[in-house]
């Protein structure tokens, strides 16, 4: 094992947030480390060689996934840029889910999907999500979310689907007119962002999409009545199930 491993802990993996008081000290432990590695490996090689793992198994528990992940053909002029629900800092189990059925979808339609990745913290600052609270802090993902395109290729016409938490934010980016280059977003199980009122009435189309058992539909369906009395280009789809993503529902929607 080469003793300047520590040198290879995750740049794409790095917080662009407050750091918890846990990962302050690991992080400047890691520093460390790295400065400290060539006395450390001669001197004490076997301890080394038996602590190294245990360290990059603690730097990816602790660092926030803030990789940009592209799925698709490279060749793919079309697609659309994923914005997740809450999700571990490290990439969690439903997140992981999700991209499988999102590498389907980018197969059947013969298009790129950029992962995106939130930049803030919910739950107590237990999961990942995407920072949504003012005006402000809309424009500042919005922009991540235009660098997560251009990574992955999309530059003339794609657009956005988001769930949960990402769903949230296609209603923040929709009421706020952020546009995407192909004037429309998808949302899947979630509702409005109260904080925003529609500025204008033309902007986007906006697909809402939610499960008949999902514990926000009637939430969904009133925010979808709401804009269609503002006159917006809305339309709103139910399938048969809870808080997910519906591959069917999705391709549905991606067809028209």
């Amino acid at each position: 094992m080469n003793p300047s491993i520590f040198m290879w802990i995750s740049v794409a993996q790095k917080p662009n947030f407050g750091l918890s008081i846990i990962t302050w000290s690991f992080k400047h432990l890691v520093i460390a480390c790295n400065i400290l590695t060539p006395v450390f490996a001669k001197r004490w090689p076997l301890a080394w060689y038996a602590l190294a793992p245990l360290f990059l198994l603690l730097s990816d528990a602790y660092a926030d996934y803030t990789k940009v992940d592209c799925l698709g053909s490279e060749k793919a002029a079309n697609g659309f840029v994923y914005l997740h629900g809450w999700d571990d800092p490290s990439l969690g189990y439903h997140e992981k889910v999700n991209r499988k059925i999102l590498a389907r979808i980018a197969a059947k339609t013969d298009s790129k999907i950029a992962l995106a990745r939130g930049h803030g913290r919910c739950s107590k600052g237990q999961k990942q999500c995407w920072q949504m609270t003012t005006p402000f802090l809309v424009e500042k993902e919005w922009a991540e979310i235009k660098k997560a395109a251009l990574m992955c290729g999309l530059k003339k016409d794609w657009g956005i689907v988001g769930f949960s938490s990402g769903g949230y934010m296609v209603s923040s980016l929709f009421n706020l007119c952020l546009k995407p280059p192909a004037l429309w977003l998808i949302s899947f199980g979630a509702a409005e962002n109260r904080r925003f009122k529609v500025s204008q009435a033309k902007c986007s189309q906006l697909t809402l999409i939610i499960g008949d058992k999902d514990g926000v539909r009637e939430k969904t369906l009133s925010y979808y009545k709401k804009l269609k009395k503002l006159g917006t280009q809305v339309t709103y789809k139910e399938f048969k199930g809870g808080h997910v993503i519906h591959e069917k529902s999705l391709l549905e929607a991606l067809e028209k």
